[in-house]
């Protein structure tokens, strides 16, 4: 969970910076672009945390009991 946290806040400052950067040079354009960065900033950790969520679950299925 702390590995996912970390990664997470790392995508999230990378592309926030990026779009920063973006916005004051070159502008937004339509609102398609806002629309966009939500799900470019939290989509991918949350598949991220699924995915760990669904790995899990399948590691412990193999476990002997």
């Amino acid at each position: 969970m702390r590995i996912w946290l970390l990664l997470s806040a790392a995508w999230i400052m990378g592309w926030a910076v990026y779009l920063i950067i973006y916005g004051i040079r070159a502008g937004f354009q339509s609102s398609g672009d806002f629309l966009a960065i939500p799900v470019l900033l939290v989509g991918p950790p949350i598949a991220l945390l699924l995915f760990g969520l669904v790995a899990g679950w399948a590691v412990r299925g193999f476990k002997p009991e």
